[in-house]
Order: C-alpha cells, then sequence, then structure tokens
C-alpha cells in the first residue's frame, strides 16, 4: 500500500509467558500500521486463553498503550465460571 500500512490476512498472535501461550487473538483481516504501532479491524475477532475466550466484531490495537479495543457484539466466556468469593 502506498500509505506503508500492510493488510493482513489470517491473523494470529501469541502472546506469552514463562515461555508458554498465554493470549491467542485472531481475526480473518486487518490493517497493520508499523509506524504508528497500531492494527485495526472491521472484522471478527477471537481472544482466548486456558480460561476465557473473548469474541467480537471489529478491533483497534493501540501497542504504545498496551490496549485493545472492540468494538461491537463483545461475548466474554469463562470457563469454569467464578465462584462467589472471586466476585
Amino acid at each position: 500500500r502506498a500509505d506503508g500500512k500492510m493488510e493482513i490476512t489470517r491473523l494470529m498472535v501469541s502472546t506469552f509467558r514463562s515461555a508458554r501461550v498465554d493470549w491467542t487473538l485472531s481475526t480473518p483481516n486487518c490493517v497493520l500500521d508499523r509506524a504508528a504501532r497500531e492494527a485495526v479491524s472491521e472484522a471478527n475477532v477471537r481472544i482466548c486463553n486456558q480460561d476465557t475466550e473473548i469474541t467480537g466484531t471489529g478491533f483497534h490495537w493501540l501497542a504504545n498503550e498496551s490496549r485493545l479495543l472492540i468494538r461491537s457484539r463483545v461475548q466474554v466466556v469463562i470457563v469454569g465460571g467464578l465462584t462467589r468469593g472471586e466476585l
């Protein structure tokens, strides 16, 4: 692209903790702006780890702020649920 941004298809990104996968984000497509350290998509997104799955439509990742915003239709599933003492 002339604007220097990259169009990415079938993105899958994992974060690691103690040499093990902690979280995984996947989406069918997004636009990555490496200079601004941001990625944007209007596609479905799925973020999951061993205990939690978060899905939604559209996202904006701001690496400089360590922030991921899911735009709409957000659903969170916690495997095993929470006990009253954890609320």
